[in-house]
C-alpha cells in the first residue's frame, strides 16, 4: 500500500526524513526518475502534461525535486508514464541511502552513445550505451577509449577489431573484458541494431584537490 510522498513534519533539521518520512532527498530522487522516465519515452513536458492532467510548471517543479506533489499528482504522472508509484517511492527512497539504483530506459531512438549515469553524484565508472545501426560502425568520436573495459551486447551482433587486428564477434548476451589496448573499431555485420553496454572505470578523485 502507498500512503502518499509527501514530506512530513517529522523530518530532521538537516532536510532528512525520519524512519517513515519522505524528505528533500527523497523529493529530489523522485523527481529525477521521473524525468528519466519522461525523456526516456520520448514525451515533452507539454505531452505530459496534457495527458497526466498535471500543469508543466507543476512537472517542473517535481522533476527539479523543489515540489511537494500529493499523491493523485504522482499518480497521474506514474499512469502515463507506465511505472508503478510504489516503484517510484520504493526507488527514491533506496537512492537517498549509500547504494545506487537505476533502472534503466533505452529511448525508442537512441543516439550513437548514450551515457546511462548523467545525474548521478560521486560517479566510479562510465556507463554508454553504443548504438551500432546495421552494416555500420560505431564513429571514432564515440568509440571507447578508456581501459580497461567491459562490454556487455543487449541486442544484435557486433565485431569488435581490437588493436592488435583481432576480430572477436560478439552476439546479445555476449561479453568482453579488454585489458588494453582500446579497440580499434566496432562494426554490425547484420541487417538490424546492435546495442552494445560499454562501462570503464573512472579514475578516483585526487584528495588534495578538494
Amino acid at each position: 500500500m502507498v500512503r502518499g510522498v509527501r514530506s512530513r513534519g517529522t523530518a530532521d533539521g538537516d532536510g532528512t526524513a525520519g524512519e517513515s518520512g519522505f524528505g528533500r532527498e527523497e523529493l529530489r530522487l523522485l523527481g529525477l526518475r521521473i524525468r528519466q522516465l519522461r525523456e526516456g519515452r520520448g514525451l515533452s513536458l507539454r505531452r505530459l502534461s496534457e495527458e497526466s492532467g498535471v500543469s508543466v510548471a507543476a512537472i517542473q517543479s517535481l522533476e527539479a525535486g523543489t515540489g511537494n506533489p500529493g499523491l493523485l499528482t504522482v499518480l497521474s504522472i506514474a499512469e502515463v508514464l507506465g511505472e508503478p508509484v510504489d516503484r517510484l517511492v520504493a526507488d527514491s527512497r533506496r537512492g537517498a541511502r549509500p547504494r545506487t539504483l537505476v533502472r534503466g530506459v533505452l529511448p525508442r531512438r537512441l543516439p550513437p552513445a548514450l551515457p546511462l549515469a548523467e545525474g548521478l553524484e560521486r560517479q566510479r565508472m562510465r556507463s554508454v550505451a553504443l548504438l551500432v545501426p546495421p552494416g555500420g560502425a560505431v564513429a571514432a568520436a564515440d568509440r571507447p577509449a578508456d581501459v580497461p573495459l567491459f562490454a556487455y551486447v543487449i541486442e544484435g551482433t557486433v565485431d569488435v577489431r581490437q588493436a592488435d587486428g583481432r576480430t572477436d564477434r560478439l552476439r546479445a548476451g555476449d561479453a568482453i573484458h579488454v585489458a588494453g589496448p582500446a579497440p580499434a573499431d566496432w562494426t554490425n555485420p547484420q541487417a538490424r541494431r546492435a546495442v552494445v553496454l560499454c562501462l570503464t572505470e573512472l579514475p578516483a578523485p585526487d584528495p588534495t584537490e578538494r
